[in-house]
């Protein structure tokens, strides 16, 4: 799998383009804020139908322009795809191979990509709900099923705290929700971590050696099952009265990470942090990989000046055969591929 051209207009900072990517790895090289990481927003914003880096749309489009317009071309499974994409000032309209989409469930999954950027470390050293989302992110682009009861779920969840506010009346229809959608969640989540445990530390022992981690998913079993969950729901009712939200279920799954045997949020030092939450990136990569046949495309933003030299070799051996996009201020040995000069928003 591998894009085949990308065109761009009014989107950031970017020029109007048409940018056609080597299948292999692809260097985009220039100095801080002339438009290295718009350009890998606008790839991964074809793949999800949202930015990376914000929730609204605002800004997206070039202060000197009407509207913004990406088409995403690239080949899958043998066969030719486009993705396009329309912004004009709080309307989007998506379609995905001539057909409008109507929600991003039917965009997702598409073009799968995965992106490594610097507030990634956070899936390490931030909240739970970084490390939710890392699982979110990594699921949605495989299983329809789990992103539509992910969406589904958080919708009940934010129906019933509106209740428990209110005084609890409908907490029985609302607990059938989230135990609906809440078990198919935390089974997709239990087995994805235990598949991704194996390939991160595989992939970080190749990257650090001797360097031992390990991943858990921070789980109430008893939310495996519906009834087992609805009768938790049930137990935790005056709790949630009194607090006036859900106190259990998926919206507070965490995953325990660690480094030769200690937390890693507490005792990994930045560095270690930082290859850890690159090894995870690889590991959802390769677990992607396995399940559709193909590699996704692959994201890196200023990730070698992080990196020493023999690191970066290791990395780049990691993702050998794979379309990459990765961004850097200044050359390193370890760079291969196709180099592009990015200067003011212009790829040459």
């Amino acid at each position: 799998m591998y894009i085949t051209s990308l065109h761009i207009k009014g989107f950031r900072n970017l020029k109007p383009e048409i940018f056609a990517p080597s299948k292999g790895c692809n260097v985009i090289l220039g100095h801080n804020a002339q438009g290295k990481t718009n350009l890998l927003e606008a790839i991964y914003y074809c793949a999800f139908g949202k930015s990376h880096r914000q929730k609204t749309d605002e800004g997206l489009i070039s202060f000197d322009s009407q509207f913004a317009s990406l088409k995403c071309y690239y080949l899958r499974d043998e066969l030719h795809h486009n993705i396009n994409v329309q912004l004009n000032h709080g309307q989007k309209k998506i379609a995905v191979d001539g057909s409008a989409i109507k929600k991003r469930s039917e965009l997702i999954g598409k073009l799968p990509v995965i992106m490594f950027c610097p507030e990634d470390l956070n899936i390490v050293k931030g909240s739970p709900g970084e490390r939710r989302k890392y699982m979110d992110r990594g699921l949605s682009q495989l299983y329809p099923r789990y992103f539509e009861s992910l969406s589904k779920y958080y919708a009940a969840l934010k129906n019933r705290n509106a209740d428990l506010k209110t005084g609890g009346k409908s907490l029985e229809a609302w607990n059938e929700q989230l135990s609906k959608y809440g078990t198919v969640i935390n089974k997709f989540r239990q087995k994805y971590i235990e598949d991704i445990c194996a390939k991160a530390a595989g992939i970080h022992r190749y990257m650090v050696i001797k360097e031992k981690i390990s991943l858990a998913l921070n789980i109430d079993t008893r939310l495996l099952e519906e009834q087992s969950y609805i009768r938790a729901l049930e137990q935790s009712r005056e709790k949630d009265l009194k607090l006036g939200i859900t106190t259990i279920g998926p919206h507070k799954d965490d995953v325990e990470i660690t480094i030769m045997g200690k937390e890693a949020k507490l005792f990994g030092s930045q560095g270690q942090q930082r290859t850890i939450a690159l090894s995870m990136k690889l590991a959802e990569l390769k677990y992607i990989e396995a399940h559709i046949g193909e590699s996704p495309v692959l994201l890196l933003d200023d990730v070698m000046s992080e990196l020493d030299k023999a690191r970066q070799s290791r990395l780049m051996s990691q993702i050998d055969g794979i379309q990459s996009f990765i961004t850097t201020t200044h050359m390193e040995l370890a760079h291969t591929g196709d180099i592009y000069t990015m200067r003011k928003g212009s790829i040459t």
